[in-house]
């Protein structure tokens, strides 16, 4: 019998509760004295909110490196509204369930420098900028209920004012026209 147990995933990493689902995969483990197989989330809340990255190599690398002990696989829910946005999610997804061992960070700087070669740097600041907005800003609120976790999202108005308003958008823009 294969075990398969379902997990927040990497976005919840800066809530406190995230321990508790690290503890009940390891005690998962002990009781069947066995890996099991996880299924974890990195989907865009039914994709309600669109048009904004959830770009999060970073995460998903750390996550699956953190539970490699207690898993033998998994299967990422990535739902998302534009494929791009995921790409280098499953990239890294795929790099580190092959070879739990991959460098994440020396992955994404060798993408980052066969893909925009001078622009390199610019590009790591705008793919740090996405995640860190994504996981702070975006999914660091998820609580608990009675049908399990659930992320509660800002509005689109805090989304296009306060994370990504004007000042952000100037901010990325100058990125992109060095």
């Amino acid at each position: 019998v294969i075990v398969m147990l379902a997990l927040t995933g990497p976005w919840n990493e800066l809530n406190p509760n995230q321990a508790r689902f690290y503890e009940l995969l390891k005690n998962w483990n002990k009781k069947l004295n066995a890996k099991t197989y996880l299924w974890t989330y990195t989907n865009k809340c039914s994709c309600k909110i669109p048009d904004v990255p959830n770009f999060t190599p970073r995460a998903v690398g750390a996550f699956f490196k953190k539970t490699a002990p207690w898993s033998f696989g998994a299967f990422l829910e990535s739902e998302t509204d534009f494929w791009l946005f995921n790409a280098m999610n499953y990239y890294v997804f795929g790099k580190v369930m092959w070879n739990v061992s991959t460098d994440v960070d020396s992955l994404l700087e060798e993408h980052l420098k066969l893909m925009y070669g001078p622009a390199a740097a610019q590009m790591k600041e705008f793919y740090d900028t996405l995640e860190r907005h994504w996981l702070k800003d975006i999914m660091s609120n998820i609580r608990d209920t009675t049908a399990g976790p659930v992320a509660v999202i800002p509005s689109q108005f805090d989304i296009w004012t306060k994370i990504y308003g004007p000042k952000e958008i100037a901010a990325v823009n100058k990125e992109f026209d060095k």
